[in-house]
């Protein structure tokens, strides 16, 4: 509807503009809180998710790590095949400086041509009637390149989606110039 699409621009317009305080944030937790907000779309799909065995603490905005698993998982669940109930896998791993994620799923695929496409406003793949505004992953795209890190998507056409992003990993101490991070029992 028109709302939403209201809301997610003004969503997107607001990514990156003002300093977000970034947080000590496990990353299970954040996913746990976005299983509890999408539950009804998992549901209704009947998703499987599956988390790797280490996924880290980060040093990130609490509204930008739910943006982003928000609706990448969301996405999974709507762009699955009709036959089969989609299974999402998130996982992490460590490579120099960066954590890489992945959320992968079994899905309906991604053709090359749309590839790049998926991150701009408004696309939406023809082949699926999805809800959704065209505006997540855009949303996505700019948290991510806002926090300092990178997203792409690898894809097959009927055999489901691996998107990847980056994340910095925590600094060693001998450049902690770069912003603080706000212990999370700070806030307790």
């Amino acid at each position: 509807s028109m709302n939403i699409l209201l809301d997610d621009l003004l969503e997107l317009s607001r990514v990156g503009r003002h300093k977000e305080t970034r947080e000590e944030i496990a990353i299970p937790d954040v996913i746990d809180k976005v299983l509890e907000d999408n539950a009804a779309t998992i549901k209704e799909y009947g998703a499987k998710i599956i988390l790797g065995e280490k996924l880290p603490t980060v040093c990130y905005s609490p509204t930008g790590l739910s943006q982003i698993f928000g609706n990448l998982i969301s996405n999974a669940a709507r762009y699955s095949k009709a036959d089969t109930p989609p299974v999402v896998e998130i996982d992490c791993d460590r490579t120099g400086d960066f954590y890489r994620f992945t959320v992968k799923d079994n899905g309906i695929g991604i053709d090359d041509q749309d590839k790049e496409r998926v991150f701009e406003i408004f696309t939406r793949l023809k082949r699926k009637k999805a809800e959704g505004s065209g505006v997540g992953l855009a949303i996505v795209k700019r948290v991510v390149e806002a926090h300092g890190g990178q997203i792409g998507v690898a894809s097959k056409i009927g055999e489901g989606s691996s998107f990847w992003f980056t994340i910095p990993a925590p600094s060693t101490p001998d450049n902690s110039e770069d912003e603080t991070c706000t212990p999370a029992l700070a806030k307790r």
